[in-house]
């Protein structure tokens, strides 16, 4: 987006007159040129096949009849206004969703390829995975059983009813360790990004609020309100379904909204980054938070990718001045055993079985309220979707593969950042050209320009054939 960014101010500035009107002479002599001058007028344009690709892809969403100093963002996607049209399964488009469904398309052919024998492992996996998730007869036959032979759902209080009992030594740091590798910790999460204060290296982050079934600002909505009691009957029918009886699936649905709005009000997020920033090592965690047991949870979720975690490894509280991590304990010593239990089990479910097409149903109804969709997405969307989430990798490889037109990770890099290197140039030059803009104006602007950061990541471990080839833990193929 920042090199789309950067060719649209090239063309802007290029064609720009001193009123700022496309001012274009065809009768000119640089209007005239011979092909064998293309290599003096063309020494500093980027042509390669991605280039004009791109530069093609933007020149789609221009308006060139509006002025861009009287509405600079008509004139950049002015013609994708007039042409676009919202898909009737989505509330809203945008230029990145048209571009999002291009590689999408793409994408899709990929997976929709049929299995070869050179494929690799991680490229049949993906196919396979697909092809299960479409196959709804096999789907609707073997129902919600799979999910109900689990340990997950045989110590679901809600499911078990009358017939569960308290645990005789029930230690919260158990569920932790259970739930958190399976990212249905409604406590906290567990990430890993580039430390916020240096990016030069990946650090280890864990945040409030875990794997909520809405939006943080949504739980400050009136109880009453359309949100919180329509996301109150989602949890109730999707318990029903699953088997727990109509009057406990109607009171633990209420407690767990009600257990998660007091989770979202102690859970305190500065717009100061700074403020939210805890760097401590995992042994001090250990001895200021031994309630939940945190290294526990790191290590259980760690060891699904072989990775150890150890004393002195540093991580990253993500918690305005720890606001959350020093009251979530009293905030557990609120709620019975039982409650707590729910909290983790309707987490799980609500994440697991959405799978037949009477679940799916129930969160349609919800979805309905929650994102305002009046259309089911199609079968194979959602499949789609799943299989892009579940092979990720595998398929960005084969994304990167068919895309463009240098294969090697490190060429395609490098050829990215002389094609963005290459655009600064031109806009430095027509900056520096420009006898309409102001002294003041132009030292400015050629300033920034001169900042511009170029950062355009490839990952250089995890994408090799062999990784890749590893069999993924989170599905069974």
């Amino acid at each position: 987006m920042v090199l789309a960014g950067l060719l649209l101010l090239v063309s802007l500035v290029g064609h720009s007159g001193a009123s700022g009107q496309t001012n274009v002479d065809t009768a000119s002599p640089r209007h005239k040129r011979s092909t064998s001058d293309c290599a003096e007028c063309c020494e500093d344009v980027c042509l390669t096949v991605d280039c004009i690709k791109e530069a093609a892809q933007i020149s789609q969403f221009l308006d060139r009849n509006v002025d861009p100093c009287d509405n600079f963002a008509n004139f950049a996607c002015g013609n994708f206004y007039k042409t676009e049209r919202i898909r009737k399964d989505r509330v809203l488009t945008s230029v990145l969703n048209s571009m999002i469904d291009k590689n999408n398309k793409l994408m899709k052919d990929v997976i929709l390829e049929e299995i070869k024998p050179t494929d690799r492992p991680h490229q049949r996996w993906p196919k396979m995975y697909l092809k299960s998730c479409l196959d709804t007869a096999q789907i609707e036959k073997i129902g919600l059983q799979p999910y109900l032979d689990t340990t997950f759902a045989k110590e679901w209080p809600t499911l078990l009813g009358s017939a569960w009992k308290n645990s005789a030594n029930f230690d919260i740091a158990d569920l932790n360790a259970k739930y958190s590798p399976e990212i249905s910790n409604p406590l906290f999460k567990i990430w890993v990004q580039t430390n916020s204060k240096n990016n030069s290296f990946y650090q280890i982050y864990v945040g409030g609020l875990g794997s909520v079934g809405i939006s943080k600002e949504q739980y400050f909505t009136p109880r009453n309100g359309t949100i919180l009691m329509a996301y109150e009957k989602f949890l109730r029918d999707m318990a029903i379904e699953l088997g727990a009886e109509p009057s406990v699936a109607a009171k633990d649905a209420a407690t767990i909204v009600n257990m998660e709005i007091a989770l979202a009000k102690i859970n305190k997020i500065s717009t100061k980054r700074e403020e939210n920033y805890n760097e401590f090592t995992v042994k001090f965690v250990a001895q200021n938070f031994s309630f939940m047991d945190l290294p526990g949870t790191l290590r259980a979720t760690f060891a699904r990718v072989n990775k150890i975690i150890p004393d002195d490894e540093k991580l990253i509280l993500w918690d305005q001045n720890l606001t959350y991590f020093n009251s979530l304990e009293e905030y557990l010593n609120n709620y019975t055993e039982r409650d707590i239990r729910n909290l983790f089990g309707f987490t799980y479910a609500r994440t697991r079985t959405l799978v037949t097409q009477r679940m799916q149903d129930i969160a349609f109804e919800w979805g309905k309220v929650k994102l305002g969709r009046q259309m089911k997405q199609s079968k194979f969307e959602t499949c789609y979707k799943k299989t892009k989430k579940a092979f990720g990798f595998s398929l960005s490889k084969e994304f990167l593969r068919r895309l463009y037109s240098v294969r090697d990770g490190e060429k395609i890099q490098q050829e990215v950042s002389n094609m963005v290197e290459k655009v600064r140039k031109m806009l430095l030059e027509k900056l520096d050209q420009l006898s309409w803009m102001k002294n003041k104006t132009k030292a400015a602007a050629i300033e920034k320009t001169e900042a511009m950061a170029s950062m355009i990541s490839y990952p250089r471990r995890g994408l090799e054939d062999d990784v890749l080839d590893m069999n993924p833990h989170w599905v069974s193929i």
